[in-house]
């Protein structure tokens, strides 16, 4: 069936977040500075507007592919997050400050992990190189009416859109195109390399290209992700050339691990975020053609799961569980079947055994917080969580979660503290200078968790004087 257009309300919100950027008659470049907060607004017009995937397994695979992929970008220049987002259309796009997302439409499509990883790595390439940056740099000339209808255009897709975006480009279309194409170029060139480098094969972007060309879209129905990074002859003569020179992927023992848990990865995307009865018919049919096939009884045991139909979903995640080469996902799911269906004790005890085998198995600790949290074992959940701000690199809900953890015990200065922390690594320096004020007044007489704060104190404090003197009325009683 032909993908789902992107809903517009979120990318109208995009639009108003980035037209802050617009002045009343030309559009300034952004520093790093700039684009860094601009990607705060960018993150949580996500959170907001879009449906992110709420899965450990799929958040924490998403994030640490797409981290691992960074390794040989040079220079970082910030903190980099990769969303994965419920929604049928065949999109992926990177926005300011770092943040890049995948629809998980796009994740279906994608057979193979090198064709997921060659557009990961080309969103990449477009942050590295600081395209949004240089394409602000580039529209100086242009009015705030002309680039906000080539934003429209460009965010929001669709036949109307592209008649708005064709009209205010007219009078700077050649100019524009020639940058888009420049930019297209200097992200495939470096996209390869990034790929390349991490143990995966660049040539597989031809492949997305040619899937996603040859695609049945409908009448006047082509892929969000070709709106926004077109396909002519001179990116393909490029990209061809990019590619006569003789290379060899050479794997990798990390990129492996992504490479063996992918066909897992995607199971599990089309299990829980496809449409259900096509879904359900696929297993099946799969099921019907090998009853102990490990990745059909995985799907049909999560959908059986959301269905509420617990007894069967068991049987099946039993059954993958058994023959998966890697299992963890899926005594994750089997465990919170387990729970579902009124057995805490067996749902516990699989994932203890899980974490005996592998002590960094971060899904598995995390599936058991959840259990002891909803059981109002906060001690028990507070251990657990410790566990995890060990394995790097370290989530920011990690930190929340310790400092709800330790609110519902009232021990206050670690519960401030790890606020602290969170809000420290959102970049919110103010809050956490003011958490971590807190949990030095609440510390007593825990010397081991006042030298704690001091350090985080002192790791933002010039920082924090910088703001309060720029608004210090910001920083008032009441105000915070």
């Amino acid at each position: 069936m032909p993908p789902k257009r992107i809903k517009n309300r979120f990318y109208i919100t995009l639009l108003v977040a980035l037209s802050t950027l617009i002045q009343i008659s030309t559009i300034n470049a952004l520093t790093l500075a700039e684009e860094e907060k601009k990607g705060e607004e960018f993150a949580l017009a996500i959170k907001q507007q879009l449906e992110v995937v709420n899965d450990p397994f799929i958040d924490h695979y998403i994030n640490d592919l797409g981290n691992y992929l960074l390794q040989s970008v040079e220079t970082r220049h910030f903190k980099y997050r990769f969303y994965a987002v419920k929604n049928e259309e065949i999109n992926a796009f990177a926005g300011p400050g770092g943040h890049i997302v995948v629809n998980t439409g796009l994740i279906r499509v994608m057979d193979e992990i090198d064709e997921l990883t060659a557009v990961m790595c080309h969103e990449i390439a477009h942050v590295s190189n600081r395209h949004i940056s240089q394409q602000y740099d580039q529209s100086t000339k242009l009015t705030a009416a002309s680039m906000l209808g080539m934003l429209a255009g460009i965010l929001v897709g669709g036949e109307a859109s592209g008649a708005v975006m064709m009209g205010s480009m007219a009078a700077v279309q050649q100019k524009q195109l020639a940058y888009s194409r420049d930019a297209e170029r200097q992200a495939d060139q470096a996209g390869f390399k990034y790929a390349l480098e991490a143990g995966f094969d660049p040539a597989a972007i031809k492949r997305v290209h040619k899937k996603l060309q040859a695609g049945h879209w409908g009448v006047n129905e082509v892929p969000a992700y070709l709106l926004t990074h077109p396909i002519g002859p001179e990116r393909i003569a490029n990209i061809e050339s990019i590619l006569k020179n003789p290379y060899v992927v050479v794997s990798k023992k990390e990129g492996q691990v992504f490479r063996e848990l992918y066909p897992i990865f995607r199971t599990v995307i089309m299990a829980k975020y496809e449409q259900r009865e096509e879904m359900t018919n696929y297993f099946s049919f799969e099921l019907a053609k090998n009853p102990e096939s490990p990745l059909a009884n995985l799907g049909m045991g999560i959908i059986l799961k959301e269905k509420g139909e617990y007894k069967g979903s068991i049987t099946h995640l039993e059954k993958a569980v058994k023959t998966l080469t890697d299992p963890a996902p899926a005594i994750s799911y089997l465990s919170e079947a387990y729970q579902s269906n009124g057995d805490t004790d067996k749902a516990v005890s699989i994932l203890k055994e899980a974490i005996n085998k592998n002590a960094d198995d971060k899904i598995s600790l995390l599936t058991l917080t959840t259990i002891y949290e909803n059981a109002g074992d906060f001690d028990k959940t507070i251990d657990i969580y410790e566990r995890l701000k060990l394995l790097k690199p370290v989530e920011d809900y990690v930190f929340y979660s310790l400092g709800y953890s330790y609110g519902k015990i009232n021990r206050l200065g670690h519960a401030h503290y790890n606020f602290g922390l969170f809000h420290e690594q959102s970049k919110n320096i103010r809050e956490a200078y003011f958490h971590y004020m807190e949990a030095k007044r609440e510390a007593g007489d825990d010397l081991d968790l006042m030298k704690k704060i001091d350090e985080s104190i002192s790791r933002i404090d010039e920082e924090y004087k910088k703001l309060k003197k720029k608004d210090n009325s910001f920083f008032q009683p009441g105000n915070r």
